[in-house]
């Protein structure tokens, strides 16, 4: 049976683990450093929240390029690895903070870290208005902020890695075109979709422009090999505009497998969708 959907092959070259695993610690020894001055510098309880995220999903993205850079095609594994960055970018964050209290401790020494951090939690280390967690409360917070920045550095690399398909006899990433839209011809449960995904890609020769002014309509994207021009996919997704032309989007397709020739016309529409933008209207 033809593969319908682009899969990544699984492999992971030694390279790839050794570009992973340095981006990852440059990552976790830069960003660690800098969230832990910043949350020292800016005791701002909400602000924190955000620059928590920031800082997961910047250790996570640095994983990724790493694995993008190495050619790695598992997602799972640049997960892992950026799993095991976020560990490690928590505990430089830990020894930068507590040492911006002037808490004494050595980067060296888990133990003495740990004991630094029961004094901080013996006292508080922050206050939302007459509420200052202590004790197990803060022990929680704590927790709960690793498990973000560990959990959005894994799913931000395995993100990176997992929507870029990959030309294994070129070994190349594949290029995104531009977003060939405003199409119709397709919508979210159409019958249509069952039989692309069974492989029939008549439903795709069908797309057409939309009449103008319509304001849901299929937006396409072709990724290709550029050197091979052969592996190509499509991503699809149904977009709907408001009254202020704000989009909302979902999904249709991810990485489906098409010949060149289908890869071709939907360029071909891009590129009429473009002469017909510079048409002047007549008078």
């Amino acid at each position: 049976m033809r593969q319908v959907f682009y899969a990544h092959s699984g492999a992971v070259p030694i390279a790839g683990l050794l570009a992973m695993a340095g981006a990852g610690a440059v990552g976790a020894v830069v960003l660690g450093a800098a969230y832990g001055y910043g949350i020292y510098w800016i005791p701002f309880v909400y602000l924190n929240l955000l620059m928590t995220a920031g800082f997961g999903f910047g250790v996570g993205f640095s994983v990724g390029l790493g694995a993008r850079a190495g050619r790695v095609r598992s997602p799972f594994i640049a997960g892992g690895v950026a799993l095991l960055a976020g560990i490690a970018a928590t505990y430089v964050q830990w020894v930068v903070w507590l040492r911006a209290m002037g808490l004494p401790v050595d980067p060296q020494s888990p133990e003495m870290v740990l004991s630094a951090a029961s004094i901080v939690n013996e006292l508080g280390a922050w206050s939302l208005g007459s509420f200052t967690p202590t004790g197990a409360v803060l022990w929680v917070f704590w927790g709960l902020e690793a498990v973000i920045t560990i959990g959005l550095a894994a799913f931000t690399a395995h993100s990176v890695l997992a929507d870029a398909p990959f030309c294994e006899d070129c070994s190349r990433w594949l290029d995104a075109g531009p977003k060939v839209e405003p199409l119709v011809g397709i919508t979210a449960g159409d019958h249509l979709m069952a039989r692309i995904t069974r492989g029939d890609l008549s439903p795709i020769h069908a797309l057409e422009r939309a009449p103008l002014g319509r304001t849901d309509f299929v937006s396409a994207q072709v990724h290709r090999c550029p050197a091979c021009r052969q592996l190509a996919t499509l991503v699809l997704t149904a977009v709907q505009l408001d009254a202020k032309d704000k989009r909302d989007e979902k999904r249709l397709l991810s990485h489906l497998l098409i010949d060149h020739a289908t890869a071709d016309r939907l360029q071909k529409l891009d590129g009429a969708s473009a002469q017909a933008a510079e048409t002047p209207a007549l008078p």
